[in-house]
């Protein structure tokens, strides 16, 4: 009995052998299939994260700000607030302390050389505001209209904070008609008295007086002049349209004719209107 293996018995086992080497093959790649495509899961979704998160930032870093700019911007605020200060001190420099009030009375009084300007009484209250003391200056005056003018320019100039509340202008009951009685009311800041003082005696010229006309508020008729002018008398009067005369003060006059230092300014049949350029006086024909 022969018991080799024949061509059939070879290509039976290469067979079988072929197909369970096909099947060790198959269950490999299902199991790798099987393991692989969960973690390829999640290495895809991981991906996505990492593209969602790249994308936010760059979201992100376009709406942060420009940090070199930001920085010089920052710089200049920086140097524009340093100059507010500086100009800030410099202004509190030229305010007046509570104990410099003594100097600014002295100023005041400084400005009026040269003009005359007779100082009747000052009075001063002191606001202590918690925020910025104020001191109120009232000062009675009596002086002509152009020297008033020259003085109210010159306390102007000493201080950029002091300023005119109020001013009231009256004609003078005492001495010449042309002074006038001036109530003047002056406002100013105060530094902190813990600080030091900034205001100075000036020692500068003065500024030139400045020629202006004769005062609106003074009629140029003294009142001797007025107290004459009631004694004026129109004891005649010839009326004609265009040639109208009048006898006044026993005097013969026309339109524009003077009289005592008046002007002629109308004749009409029972009465003559003369005139000092501000105030008229209106003299009735005697009968």
């Amino acid at each position: 009995m022969n018991l080799a293996p024949g061509p059939r018995g070879d290509l039976r086992r290469r067979k079988w052998f072929l197909a369970g080497l096909a099947a060790v093959v198959g269950i490999f790649l299902l199991g790798l299939q099987t393991l692989y495509q969960p973690q390829q899961g999640r290495l895809q979704k991981v991906r996505n994260q990492w593209k969602a998160l790249r994308a936010q930032g760059e979201s992100l870093k376009t709406q942060l700000p420009d940090l070199a700019k930001e920085k010089e911007r920052l710089k200049a605020e920086t140097k524009a607030v340093e100059e507010l200060e500086k100009e800030v001190k410099g202004m509190q420099s030229q305010l007046v302390t509570s104990g410099e009030l003594g100097l600014l009375l002295g100023e005041l009084v400084r400005c009026g050389e040269g003009l005359r300007v007779t100082f009747d009484s000052v009075k001063q209250d002191v606001r202590e505001n918690p925020g910025q003391p104020h001191v109120t200056l009232e000062m009675a005056l009596s002086a002509p209209f152009e020297d008033l003018v020259n003085y109210l320019n010159r306390i102007e100039r000493l201080s950029p904070f002091l300023k005119v509340e109020h001013l009231a202008v009256l004609e003078s009951k005492q001495g010449p008609s042309s002074l006038l009685a001036v109530r003047l009311v002056l406002d100013s800041p105060l530094r902190l008295s813990s600080e030091t003082g900034g205001l100075t005696v000036s020692t500068g010229a003065l500024p030139e007086k400045v020629a202006l006309a004769r005062a609106p508020f003074i009629s140029r008729v003294h009142r001797a002049d007025k107290e004459k002018h009631k004694e004026m008398k129109v004891t005649g009067i010839t009326w004609q349209e265009g040639f109208s005369t009048a006898i006044v003060n026993e005097e013969v006059v026309r339109v524009g004719d003077k009289v005592a230092d008046l002007t002629v300014q109308k004749i009409l049949p029972d009465r003559v209107v003369l005139s000092d350029g501000v105030e008229s006086l209106t003299v009735e024909l005697t009968r």
